[in-house]
């Protein structure tokens, strides 16, 4: 049984705020699996929210202002060294900014700056050489199929005619 079920069953429905958006069930122990009845709280989603960025759990945090809808950095007030830690536990060895050519065309770009003449250069050529296959050619050149719907002559493409006409059509007598 879910902890909103459990809620429901002793506590009866769960409120909605002013914006019309459910309030949310706490757990007050940080632990999900933890069901009881004790360890539920009906919190309102800012609420929710400031529960977890006070006990530092940033990343149940963003979820929430996620679901609010705000900026995650307008919304978490998260010291810079908390920020690598995530990314160091979520991304380990895989993290593109540790190699340094990485870094630095990161570091370019933010910088706002154009891409060398040579690499400019080098993108035009890789792409002189390029030919689409026969086949895509051919299928692109392909006319696409059309059907007509017998009961309002609608004519459209296969997938959205057989989909909404026909059998399922609104004037079909």
């Amino acid at each position: 049984m879910s902890y909103r079920s459990i809620w429901r069953k002793h506590n009866g429905d769960i409120p909605r705020d002013e914006k019309g958006r459910m309030y949310e069930i706490h757990h007050i122990d940080g632990n999900r699996a933890n069901n009881q009845l004790e360890n539920l709280q009906c919190v309102s989603i800012e609420e929710h929210l400031k529960i977890h960025l006070q006990q530092g759990d940033y990343h149940a945090a963003k979820m929430i202002s996620t679901r609010l809808g705000y900026a995650i950095k307008d919304t978490i007030p998260m010291p810079e060294e908390k920020r690598t830690e995530i990314r160091e536990r979520m991304l380990g060895d895989r993290n593109p900014m540790k190699r340094p050519e990485v870094s630095q065309k990161v570091a370019i770009a933010l910088r706002g700056r154009k891409k060398s003449p040579e690499a400019e250069a080098k993108r035009i050529k890789s792409r002189e050489g390029f030919k689409h296959s026969e086949e895509t050619l051919l299928r692109m050149k392909k006319p696409k199929s059309q059907l007509t719907c017998p009961h309002c002559q609608k004519v459209g493409g296969s997938n959205g005619i057989k989909r909404w006409h026909f059998e399922q059509c609104k004037y079909k007598k």
